[in-house]
Order: structure tokens, then C-alpha cells, then sequence
């Protein structure tokens, strides 16, 4: 690189020193779209909220951590909601275990009842405070979370649930325009036992920077299956007319999934600015790849009008 590029430490935070326990924060980090707030987590119970600011020198600081703790609960995944400039908002995957341990004598609950939750924590920037804002359930195997762009950017807001076949968006219930969960189903490979679904194991949105200015944010999705496969996730929106006292916004109304490439399978994808592909593989060498086409004209696609999965592919 040039000169005086490179990456420099600006804060050193030890959270443990008897290894990598599930109760040691730095499992997961999620980050304010606009920079305001960071959550690091752990794999259980633990979370931390850190607001982040700039001096009168234009350094970052980072102000003593806020905790977001809760008893007897696992983390699967964390992402920064983008919210615009009002209370940044982390959304967290999270399965509330009983205690074994009670001593009351009562028999262990079975894993069937137990809930996987997508639930939202906000941190209240007037109050310094960080509290749990809206829960929802969601479906057993749900492993990633993906956050689309917010209504300030001219996107639905809301994040993609990712689980076993299947890729689910939510959006915060507590609003009168929100609309129904919608779900999409990934199509299958050919000869693929029908019994094993298939994680998926990355993700990635992606903005498009537009030629010419439309209605609604310009964006799409990349998600690969542990085999692989990479879909391409488009999102259906239509506009909510403003109301009193609420500006005009975009709601989701379908989504589309269409195969795109297979790639080795990676620990992370990345689109650049330049649209080039960034894949960090899970073994082996990293790729950059470029893009020969979007447009997915052909490709094995579902929608989320479709109840089953009609649509299979050989590889």
C-alpha cells in the first residue's frame, strides 16, 4: 500500500484470559450502519454495547461497555439494523435454554420445546441505556441474519432470516404498515437426499450504486449454501404512501431466489465497489472473482409465491 497506510490498533479490551470459552464476548461483532455503536457477543448469555465518537482531533473513541446480558441463552448470529440516525438497533438470533439446574425437580424440558427467537435490542442513546425492544419466533434451523438498507436509504428496512432451505424476512411487528413475514425456498440440486436440508453458511447484501435516480433502494442479496452454491436474493417492494405524521416508505412484498454460481465455500462474501466478488474460502487460497452477468435469465429460480420447491438443478 502507500505510504502511511495500514492498520492501526486504537483500542486493546480483554475479555478473558483462560482461552475461548462460549461465555467470552468477541464470538460475534455487529456494527451501527452509521457508526454510532458496536455489539460484540458471546456464544452465551453475554453481550456488550459500545458507543463509539470522535474527539475535537478527529480520533474514534470508544465509551465504557453497556451490558445486554441475559441468563441461560445461547447466540447464533448479530447484525447492525440499519435504523438511520434514531437509536441504532442489533438484532441477535438466540434460543432461551431452562435451567437443568433449578433444583425443583421438575423433568428437563425437551429441545422441541424450546424457541429460536430473532430478537431486537436497542440502545438509547438519551439514556445510555440498552434494552430489548421486540422478539418474534423463527424456525429451529436459522443460523444468519442479514440486514437489508433502511427506509432513509430508500430500502424496507428489516432483516433476512437465514436457516435450513429457506430464507425468511422479518421486519419489527410493532408498526402499522409492517407487512407479513415472507419466505423464499432455495431450489434444490438434483439427486440431493430429500431428508437433509442445506445451511446456509454465508451472506451478503449488496448496494448497487444507480445510473439514474429511481424509487426505492437498488440492492440485492448473495447467500451460499455449505455446498457451495451461491443464490442471488432479490427483494419485491412497492411504496407506502406517507401518512400523518410518517414519511413515504418501501415494504417488501416477495422475494426471488436464482442460482448464480457454485464457489468454494467460504467463511465470508464480500462485493466490493467496484463489483468484484471477494470470497474468503473456508480451505484453500481466497478468490476475487468478477461478474459476467446479473441478470439471471434461465437460472433455477423459486419465488416466494411458491409453496414447494418446483424448480432443481444438476451439479
Amino acid at each position: 500500500g502507500g505510504a502511511g497506510m495500514g492498520i492501526r490498533v486504537l483500542h486493546t479490551l480483554i475479555y478473558g484470559k483462560t482461552g475461548c470459552r462460549r461465555g467470552t464476548e468477541g464470538q460475534y461483532i455487529a456494527s451501527d450502519p452509521k457508526g454510532r455503536a458496536i455489539m460484540i457477543s458471546a456464544t452465551e448469555k453475554r453481550k456488550l454495547v459500545y458507543v463509539t465518537n470522535r474527539d475535537t482531533s478527529g480520533n474514534l473513541t470508544v465509551a465504557s461497555p453497556l451490558g445486554a446480558h441475559r441468563a441461560d441463552t445461547l447466540t447464533y448470529d448479530t447484525v447492525g439494523i440499519d435504523n438511520g440516525f434514531q437509536n441504532p438497533i442489533f438484532a441477535a438470533l438466540e434460543v432461551a435454554y431452562p435451567d437443568a439446574d433449578a433444583g425443583d425437580g421438575a423433568a428437563p424440558h425437551p429441545s422441541a420445546d424450546v424457541t429460536k427467537q430473532l430478537v431486537y435490542y436497542e440502545l438509547d442513546l438519551g439514556l445510555n441505556h440498552v434494552t430489548r425492544r421486540w422478539t418474534t419466533p423463527v424456525h429451529r434451523t436459522a443460523n444468519k441474519l442479514a440486514a437489508l438498507p433502511g427506509r432513509g436509504d430508500g430500502g424496507p428496512g428489516g432483516v433476512l432470516v437465514c436457516g435450513e432451505d429457506w430464507i425468511e424476512y422479518h421486519t419489527e411487528g410493532s408498526h402499522a404498515d409492517a407487512p407479513p413475514d415472507i419466505a423464499v425456498a432455495l431450489p434444490r440440486r438434483t439427486g440431493h437426499p430429500a431428508a437433509r436440508g442445506v445451511l446456509i453458511t454465508a451472506v451478503t447484501v449488496h448496494r448497487q450504486r444507480a445510473r439514474k435516480k429511481r424509487a426505492g433502494a437498488d440492492f440485492f442479496v448473495l447467500a451460499q449454501t455449505e455446498l457451495g452454491d451461491v443464490f442471488k436474493v432479490t427483494m419485491e417492494t412497492a411504496e407506502v404512501p406517507a401518512g400523518p405524521g410518517a414519511a413515504a416508505s418501501r415494504r417488501v412484498v416477495g422475494m426471488t431466489a436464482s442460482l448464480l454460481d457454485t464457489l468454494p465455500v467460504a467463511t465470508g462474501l464480500s462485493v466490493t465497489r467496484l463489483g468484484l466478488l471477494f470470497v474468503a474460502a473456508e480451505s484453500g487460497d481466497h478468490a476475487l472473482y468478477v461478474f459476467d452477468r446479473i441478470v439471471l435469465t434461465g437460472a433455477p429460480t423459486c419465488t416466494s409465491e411458491q409453496v414447494e420447491r418446483a424448480h432443481v438443478y444438476e451439479r
